[in-house]
């Protein structure tokens, strides 16, 4: 079974922070604010753009895994797939959050599109098929 909502929510999360990460790197790194990275934090810079970059690409290309019917309980929910997903997102979205510090509108894109792609691999890792069943009454001997 296909995980839509999850898929849905992990797309538009992964799309957002693709285009604030893209956005950056294409010319958007001449509004930062020049004394964020000044100094010692310039070392940091390559280091966060790249991560900011990879981690947002592979977020994006995850998502597509929730269309795949393969499950990882046997149930068909497709649940446990949450794992590197979450990874990429929190990946994504604090380097991110530490490159528009300071542009408010760029900052608040990062912020909803990490919103969206947390809450889709939270929604991608639970199953609904491992819920507490009835305990089985034993027979009774008569």
């Amino acid at each position: 079974m296909w995980n839509w909502g999850a898929f849905a929510l992990e797309f538009a999360g992964s799309a957002i922070l693709l285009f604030v990460a893209l956005g950056l790197v294409s010319g958007g790194m001449a509004s930062m604010p020049s004394g964020l990275w000044s100094l010692g934090g310039g070392i940091w810079l390559p280091f966060f753009i790249g991560t900011a970059v990879i981690a947002s690409m592979a977020l994006f290309f995850l998502s597509f895994a929730n269309l795949t019917p393969a499950c990882s309980c046997g149930c068909g929910c497709g649940c446990g797939r949450g794992g590197k997903t979450k990874v990429a997102a929190v990946a994504a979205g604090v380097t991110l959050v530490a490159l528009t510090i300071g542009q408010a509108q760029l900052l608040m894109l990062v912020l909803l599109g990490f919103a969206l792609a947390y809450i889709g691999t939270l929604v991608a890792s639970t199953c609904a098929c491992n819920m507490a069943e009835p305990p089985v009454k034993p027979k009774s001997r008569r």
